[in-house]
């Protein structure tokens, strides 16, 4: 889902419909409106698990506005990335203002993965494990392995080497 990319109002108008809460990172209704009551949870949850608001008949991230508040920072033309990986988790110290390269290094095994390990995957060719890690549209070698179990710290190293800090830590 891409997210909305609207620039942010300002921190008086959010702040005139909405409180947020930094120990949990959930933003609260401060008026009772039509379909909202005073004091409860703001904003809409999406099936990826994205919340977003509506702050004067506008969409916005939930995390993109929690970022805002806590940083002055307006992130249009960024990504605001989760650092967990959970897209319900905003709390201020889990966000991270990051380039759309930088967010696909923090994401989850796709779906496909038929290894089950990011970067790893069955070269038939030469019937052996294949290392290939991908940043900015390139790709980086990290070779071919019998042992999977070889392959797949290959593939660590190699995410930690090429992603740094973005690198995801667990599967």
């Amino acid at each position: 889902m891409v997210m909305p990319t609207n620039a942010m109002p300002s921190k008086e108008v959010i702040l005139e419909n909405l409180s947020f809460d930094p120990a949990n990172g959930v933003f609260y209704h401060l008026k009772s409106e039509k379909r909202s009551k005073k004091g409860s949870v703001a904003g809409t949850k999406q099936k990826n698990g994205y919340r977003i608001l509506k702050i004067n008949k506008k969409s916005y991230g939930a995390h993109r506005v929690a970022w805002f508040l806590f940083t002055g920072i307006d992130p249009i033309g960024k990504e605001v990335d989760h650092v967990n990986r959970d897209p319900s988790d905003n709390r201020p110290s889990n966000l991270r203002l990051v380039n759309k390269s930088q967010n696909q290094c923090n994401t989850k095994t796709r779906k496909d993965n038929t290894s089950g390990e990011r970067g790893v995957y069955w070269y038939a060719p030469r019937k052996k494990w294949q290392v290939s890690v991908r940043l900015n549209g390139k790709d980086y070698f990290g070779g071919r392995f019998s042992c999977f179990k070889e392959a797949q710290e290959s593939a660590k190293k190699l995410r930690l080497r090429i992603h740094g800090e973005y690198a995801v830590k667990q599967n």
